[in-house]
């Protein structure tokens, strides 16, 4: 077999585990939201979610985002994976004790300043967790990884239910189940992984400390930005629309990751590829593989949108009813997230990570400044126009800058139109007397993209007969 052969072999073993992962915690995700939003009131979902947000935005300030450098360090065969992983407790737990010391000692102008015991446990829990999940692929240990996340969900709906159904523990509940969900999977990883091979007590190898944190801290910057683009509008609609406001936003943007699962699945092959295809200057490749992703995600979100009514009375209590009209347009910004990454991806092929930061600080500027003058003029609604216009901007910029160094061809006319009919399907979903109207454009949608679908079930197709044939050939053997 030649090196060519087994790498594409891996490339696609893989997605299929990272994907079958990813989706079986997502239903599981999903199977939580009717709990939530039964056992749960409106503040009290709202203040939950404030704390794991506020979380997500300390963690990587907190830790300097090491944990890049864990996953780049430990993957190169001229260092020690017990050094690397050493520096990366050493300077995880440093962080933590800091952070955690500077949240009692200050106080926080939000509902999360009565959850500060709470917040420093996520922060502590979460943290473990992550450093022994990324460092399940360094060790190229995909299935471990896959299996970590799926136990992470189970675990999550379990205590979820102990907590709101039966104990009736509230907000406290929410947060306990995310807790101890993350140490029960924190210590599989260290069983499974058999972590205490890699722990040392040697002397700290300084030289490799500094940089592994040389290389982290640039990403703080990124990571900050993408939190400001994803979850700085709930903090803006908590000072000025109050704890219920930011459950029911909450509650609204669970649905649009229906559609945003299907790219980060195809993210994770997409940037090895994209990299392979720049270094052999296969633009056509390019080209291919956009159109391929455009026709499936854009159909996919057509007809998540058309659906999205049906899907909100399913999944969510009647006290959360009226979030439905954030949704559709929380899923267009989706899209164009969507496609942001997508050409994000080529950024990274071409060695560009710069552009990356500077796009996502443009996108993160831009939506705090709409959040700020839009949440108090028109509400929650505010907030969702703030985020898919400034994901547009990001998209429409990246996709500009990027042909600079890598040529692709793009039916702009036939995109556009597309891009039109889903927001005009927004519209009309959200409209009581015309909901009906969003399932014409949505089979309009797939009829501008009948030919190309079938193309597409023909290649996917012969492409599960393929992995059949492979899984039946090692069986065999």
């Amino acid at each position: 077999m030649n090196q060519d052969h087994k790498e594409s072999k891996e490339l696609v073993n893989n997605t299929l585990i990272f994907g079958f992962g990813t989706v079986i915690s997502k239903v599981i995700m999903f199977i939580l939201l009717p709990i939530y939003t039964i056992y749960l009131s409106k503040s009290e979902l709202g203040e939950g979610e404030l704390v794991v947000n506020f979380m997500n935005l300390i963690y990587p300030i907190s830790t300097i985002n090491i944990i890049s450098a864990l996953l780049r360090y430990s993957m190169d065969e001229k260092v020690s994976s017990k050094k690397v992983l050493q520096n990366t407790f050493i300077v995880t737990l440093l962080g933590i004790i800091i952070s955690s010391l500077l949240i009692f000692m200050f106080n926080i102008n939000s509902s999360i300043s009565n959850w500060k015991i709470y917040l420093c446990g996520l922060l502590l829990c979460y943290s473990i967790e992550q450093i022994f999940s990324v460092f399940s692929k360094a060790l190229n240990k995909i299935k471990e990884f896959a299996i970590g996340n799926i136990l992470y969900t189970l675990m999550l709906l379990c205590l979820t239910f102990v907590f709101l159904v039966i104990f009736k523990y509230k907000t406290s509940g929410y947060l306990l189940a995310i807790i101890i969900s993350n140490i029960i999977t924190a210590i599989y990883f260290f069983i499974r992984l058999n972590i205490k091979e890699y722990i040392t007590f040697d002397k700290i190898d300084k030289k490799l400390l500094k940089e592994m944190i040389v290389f982290s801290i640039p990403l703080i910057i990124n990571s900050i930005s993408w939190w400001i683009t994803t979850f700085c509008d709930r903090f803006v609609i908590e000072q000025y629309l109050g704890t219920d406001a930011v459950g029911l936003y909450s509650v609204a943007s669970k649905i649009p990751t229906i559609v945003s699962t299907i790219a980060a699945i195809f993210m994770q092959a997409w940037v090895l590829s994209a990299i392979k295809a720049y270094q052999k200057n296969k633009n056509y490749f390019f080209d291919a593989v956009f159109k391929k992703f455009s026709v499936l995600f854009l159909t996919w979100a057509a007809i998540i949108i058309a659906i999205s009514k049906i899907l909100m009375s399913i999944l969510v209590g009647s006290s959360f009813s009226s979030s439905f009209e954030f949704v559709p347009y929380l899923i267009c910004a989706s899209i164009f997230a969507g496609f942001g990454n997508f050409f994000a991806a080529l950024y990274t092929s071409a060695k560009k990570n710069t552009s990356i930061m500077i796009t996502t600080i443009i996108g993160a500027i831009i939506n705090i400044a709409l959040n700020f003058i839009l949440i108090p003029k028109i509400g929650i609604q505010g907030a969702v126009y703030a985020t898919m216009i400034s994901q547009i901007i990001v998209m429409v910029y990246r996709v500009v800058d990027s042909r600079r160094f890598i040529k692709f061809k793009l039916d702009l006319l036939r995109l556009l139109v597309v891009f039109s009919l889903i927001v005009i399907e927004s519209y009309v979903v959200i409209s009581p007397n015309h909901y009906y109207l969003g399932f014409v454009i949505m089979f309009i949608v797939i009829v501008i993209y009948f030919n190309d679908l079938i193309r597409l079930a023909v290649f996917g197709k012969e492409y599960v007969k393929g992995v059949l044939k492979h899984v039946k050939k090692n069986k065999d053997k």
